[in-house]
């Protein structure tokens, strides 16, 4: 499995040269036209109204994005290890997101060529999944693919991840079917139940990554709060229609951000005992502030 944007759980103290963090990927540092490419992505969704739910939405799928584009020999078949992190960069922002197996057909441009990829009933096969994972977002109604371009018939008509609004078809966990445009090609998802989903996060191979990937996708929604929080005057970042996001974003405001010796991003708050650097989780909220969504797999 993948280390990439992960945590050393081998050394475990905030380092006493702690460094601090880039408010977003450093994306002056890429060299090669997809980490060009994810960055200006990013840049664009950060540059949209606050107050549209798509934005919080997007962010954690494009900051991710960016981080993998730093990685050029990643292998394409990482869907469950990306859909498992961004579930729990979701969940860290207040929004519930489920892991489904799906079925994507690609229909090309002018000659029409028909292409299928996923199943249904994936399989695992040793360590080896035979299938493809998206995320649905249930409450919001939209569709994430992280790893869409690693089809050659998604990739030609545009690269990077494809986020999809769909009606609130399968919210409890039903059978979802998604249709879009990528380019010219027609591209549409079949996502089998929710069960499904969580069958495949079941599997030895998914489980002994599980921790690994909380911790990732902590840092990737620590990276969208730091990111807003720098943004945004307190006035807009109020205007954010995601109660716990918008809680997290506001409560970051001003605070400096470091990256421990574990690759941790921590936020520096002062109390009665002096200052201390604190997860995400940690970050004090108001009274009342939504919790942290539920997730399908134990943590």
């Amino acid at each position: 499995m993948l280390a990439y944007f992960g945590v050393d759980h081998s050394r475990r103290k905030l380092a006493r040269g702690t460094q601090r963090s880039s408010s977003a990927p450093e994306c002056a540092a890429f060299a090669s036209d997809a980490g060009e490419q994810a960055c200006a992505r990013l840049g664009m969704a950060l540059a949209a109204d606050p107050a549209d739910p798509m934005q919080m939405v997007a962010l954690p799928a494009l900051v991710l994005d960016t981080v993998v584009a730093q990685f050029p020999r990643l292998p394409a078949g990482r869907c469950v290890d990306d859909c498992v992190v961004l579930m729990h960069a979701y969940a860290d922002l207040g929004i519930r997101a489920q892991v489904r197996a799906a079925v994507i057909t690609v229909t090309g441009g002018g000659d029409g060529e028909f292409f299928v990829h996923g199943a249904l009933v994936p399989q695992w096969t040793g360590e080896v999944f035979d299938g493809h994972t998206v995320l649905w977002l249930p409450d919001a109604g939209y569709l994430v693919d992280p790893t869409a371009q690693q089809f050659p018939e998604i990739a030609e008509h545009g690269s990077g991840p494809i986020l999809a609004w769909a009606d609130g078809s399968g919210a409890d966990g039903g059978a979802v079917r998604v249709r879009l445009r990528r380019g010219t090609a027609r591209v549409g998802y079949s996502l089998a139940l929710a069960e499904v989903g969580a069958a495949v996060l079941g599997h030895r191979v998914a489980r002994a990554e599980a921790q690994r990937n909380r911790d990732r996708g902590m840092n990737v929604a620590a990276t969208v709060v730091e990111t807003l929080a720098e943004l945004l005057d307190p006035v807009d970042a109020a205007r954010i229609p995601h109660p716990r996001g918008c809680a997290l974003v506001r409560a970051a405001h001003g605070l400096p951000c470091v990256v421990d010796d574990s690759g941790f991003r921590r936020f520096l708050v002062s109390g009665p005992g002096g200052q201390a650097a604190v997860r995400l989780d940690q970050i004090p909220l108001p009274s009342g502030t939504a919790p942290r969504a539920a997730v399908s797999v134990h943590e």
